[in-house]
């Protein structure tokens, strides 16, 4: 498996700092790409990992936020991830920066978030550091 989409309900609610707050991922067992198949399981620990390698930079870029996982399509950037639900959850704060993307959100049109999770890459300084270990990125 390598990258998947999943797609959360909720809608994105605009917290007092201007960012909207989305449900990025939560824990759970999820049958993807389909209903019956392998599917995989996100564990507290994966929450975690995923909280503090976008805390650490591992990405070495910003995350952008864009419409149905088209490039070219990026209307904002991922500033900031917290954990809630008592470490179940992962919620990311989005700077939506076009103007007609932020009213379909504020009027309600776009409701959900769906994450991009890519289980293959690796982080570059443990690969040079000969630790080779995959580490999910949001």
């Amino acid at each position: 498996m390598k990258k998947i989409s999943l797609t959360l309900t909720g809608a994105p609610t605009l917290s007092e700092n201007g960012l909207y707050r989305v449900d990025v991922i939560r824990c759970g067992k999820w049958d993807y790409p389909r209903p019956g198949a392998p599917g995989f399981e996100i564990t507290p620990s994966d929450i975690r990992e995923l909280h503090d390698n976008f805390k650490a930079g591992v990405m070495g870029r910003e995350v952008p936020l864009n419409v149905d996982h088209e490039d070219g399509q990026d209307c904002g950037w991922l500033k900031d991830v917290m954990i809630g639900n008592g470490g179940r959850s992962l919620y990311g704060l989005f700077e939506v920066t076009k103007p007609e993307i932020k009213s379909l959100v504020d009027q309600g049109t776009l409701k959900y978030a769906s994450a991009e999770l890519d289980f293959e890459r690796q982080c570059p300084e443990m690969s040079a550091n000969g630790l080779g270990r995959r580490r999910p990125l949001v």
